[in-house]
Order: C-alpha cells, then sequence, then structure tokens
C-alpha cells in the first residue's frame, strides 16, 4: 500500500488538486438565494411566537417605543457569508498547490 502511494503520489496529489477546484468553482457559482430554507422558516414563527407571549406579559405595562432591531440575525448571516468566501479562496489555493505539485518533476537522487 505505501508503495503504490509513493508511486502515484503525482497522480493523486493532481487528482485531489482538480477535485478541490471543482468543488470550488461549484461553491462560487451556487446560488443559495433563491428561497427560505425550512429551518429558517421555523426559526421566524419561533421567534414571533416568542415576541406574542412577551407581548401578552407585559400587556398591564406601556410597550417601548422603540422596538429592538434585529442585529443579531443579519451580523450573523453576514459572518457566514464572509467564511465562506475564505473557505472558497482556501480551497482555490489548495487545489492550485496540489495541481501545481503534481506537474514538479522531482530531482531523483544519484
Amino acid at each position: 500500500m505505501n508503495d503504490f502511494i509513493k508511486k502515484q503520489q503525482k497522480k493523486l496529489s493532481m487528482g485531489l488538486g482538480v477535485l478541490l477546484l471543482i468543488i470550488s468553482v461549484a461553491m462560487l457559482f451556487w446560488d443559495n438565494k433563491s428561497g427560505v430554507s425550512q429551518a429558517e422558516q421555523r426559526a421566524s414563527i419561533n421567534v414571533a411566537r416568542m415576541e406574542a407571549r412577551a407581548q401578552a406579559r407585559m400587556s398591564g405595562k406601556p410597550l417601548p417605543k422603540e422596538e429592538p432591531k434585529p442585529i443579531f440575525h443579519a451580523k450573523l448571516k453576514e459572518r457566514q457569508e464572509q467564511q465562506v468566501r475564505y473557505a472558497l479562496i482556501l480551497m482555490i489555493l489548495f487545489g492550485v498547490g496540489f495541481v501545481g505539485y503534481g506537474y514538479f518533476k522531482k530531482a531523483e537522487e544519484v
């Protein structure tokens, strides 16, 4: 097994690099903004339910005029998109590195 890996090291490296590049190109052109996922719908329903309970409890007290803004959800989405961009950049760099390694010839020892 070890001999096979050593003999096919360049081909395996190139194959891994090509695989990483294909996945990164697929991620680059992936359109995930087409609809709302089922988990997000459930979460929004739960949040609306919690808000209704809180307002029902506070019915005796005057409600604040300023409504809280959903900053956390927007920041979370922004952070996730940023992490996906960084992962994409790393995958492209590793893919190019593995493909490049497959093309370099190792100097044979005499």
